[in-house]
């Protein structure tokens, strides 16, 4: 009896692992792209549209010049005209939308920080780093929007704005925003939570913490692995070791740990209680030491978020 008692346990161990492993795999399959590319787009008859038209105008007479319209690579939908004030030292954008007209202006200054004002709603605001400053004044007339930047603006020395740095710019902004996130270990549960209640995706009562856990975790990945791709320092190639990596890191739940544990190794026969102790770092380094070292610690973060990475060692 104790023997069949045994052996279903472990099968049931195993299918939690490899369910664990096909999920991690999913995840880390959605990272984020840390840099886009920008290039010219043929798409520009949507600026004729009465909106749109009235928008450029203004833009134009209040010292703007158009940078061209320009789009993600890979990404079709993603398409954005570009506009330079190079007297104000500001750029200005106007992404293609189904229905309304909205405009971003940002300037960039000496000291590494930005000023940023949109008149585009949001259900949720993203995390802001410290280095931006972001305003939102949704419903604000472009007028408004503009008359209101120019006074809100920090009164410092300012980086260049011209037409030829458009593209540039915004691909230079998109990825110093990623490697922000990734640092920091990507959007956290209290920015989670306000993402997904805004998106009417949070499940109500007690399955909110669950639903939250795995979607922390989830975001920690991603963040991790695009981290990784920033360390000139990292030992492999993330992607030549993607599928055999194991990442420990402080918010790593106990079921989490155990199956981060067991997909690394196959050692069903550790049990939650031996990672018990000290952080979940500090306890998976004991239990792989307490049992011969069958993974070994190949990279770590030793800034927050902190964590360890770990590859089998055979």
């Amino acid at each position: 009896m104790f023997k069949f008692i045994e052996e279903t346990f472990r099968k049931k161990v195993e299918a939690a692992a490899a369910d664990f492993r096909n999920h991690v795999r999913g995840v880390r399959a959605k990272t984020p792209p840390l840099k886009i590319e920008l290039g010219p787009s043929p798409d520009t008859s949507w600026l004729d549209g009465t909106a749109a038209r009235a928008v450029v105008e203004f833009l134009i007479q209040s010292g703007f010049q158009p940078a061209g319209v320009v789009a993600v690579k890979g990404n079709d939908k993603a398409i954005i005209a570009g506009f330079a004030a190079s007297e104000h030292r500001v750029l200005a954008s106007i992404p293609k939308g189904a229905d309304r007209v909205f405009v971003s202006f940002v300037s960039h200054f000496t000291d590494g920080s930005a000023f940023e004002s949109s008149n585009m709603p949001v259900p949720f605001e993203q995390p802001c780093p410290e280095w931006l400053f972001r305003r939102r004044r949704t419903g604000a007339s472009t007028q408004e929007l503009w008359s209101d930047f120019l006074v809100q603006r920090p009164s410092k020395a300012m980086q260049p704005a011209t037409i030829e740095s458009f593209a540039k710019s915004s691909a230079d902004d998109f990825f110093r925003y990623q490697a922000w996130m990734a640092e920091r270990g990507g959007a956290t549960k209290d920015e989670l939570t306000a993402r997904y209640k805004a998106m009417g995706k949070l499940p109500a009562g007690a399955e909110a913490d669950g639903f939250l856990k795995m979607a922390r975790s989830d975001e920690i990945e991603r963040a991790l692995c695009n981290w990784w791709r920033l360390q000139s320092g990292a030992p492999y190639p993330l992607e030549q070791v993607m599928e055999a990596l194991i990442v420990v890191h402080d918010e790593l739940p106990p079921d989490l740990l155990i199956n981060a544990y067991w997909c690394g190794t196959n050692d069903f026969k550790a049990r939650d209680g031996d990672f018990a102790g000290g952080s979940p770092r500090e306890g998976f380094a004991r239990v792989v030491a307490s049992r011969g070292g069958p993974l070994r610690k190949v990279f770590e973060k030793q800034t927050p978020l902190q964590a360890d990475f770990y590859l089998p060692r055979n």
